[in-house]
């Protein structure tokens, strides 16, 4: 079976938005672009923030709710807090400072995605095609 619609309470977007989330992090744990998720994001909205079970999952694999200062946009006027966003950030380790908590971290990461991807199978669902 497979469940693809967001109206009959289908899981599929949610868990290919998962899956392309964590393995994004897993695959390129360096990489900044993956490390923040911006809660305003459309994207974000209707695939993960939307679903508190996702953003159960994002904590789980390490990220945090936090409140970010956004970079002013130059020539524009905005009220101080419209530059203030939530977003999920990475609480990734220093692998410089501790090597064993790191590697602590990334193979929880790595077991989440291994978990999710037998849920994702038990449920017919696919990766995404750039998470595939």
């Amino acid at each position: 079976r497979t469940r693809t619609s967001q109206a009959d309470g289908g899981i599929a977007a949610p868990l290919r938005a998962l899956h392309v989330v964590i393995s994004n992090a897993s695959r390129r744990p360096e990489a900044e672009a993956y490390k923040v998720l911006r809660c305003r994001n459309a994207n974000f909205h209707r695939d993960l923030g939307q679903h508190d079970a996702a953003r159960c999952c994002l904590a789980a694999v390490g990220y945090r709710l936090m409140v970010r200062r956004e970079d002013p946009v130059e020539g524009v006027e905005e009220e101080p807090d419209e530059a203030e966003l939530e977003a999920f950030q990475m609480a990734e380790p220093n692998p410089e400072a501790d090597l064993d908590k790191w590697a602590a971290w990334y193979d929880a990461l790595s077991g989440a995605l291994s978990a999710l991807e037998e849920l994702m199978a038990a449920e017919g669902v696919k990766p995404a095609p750039e998470a595939a």
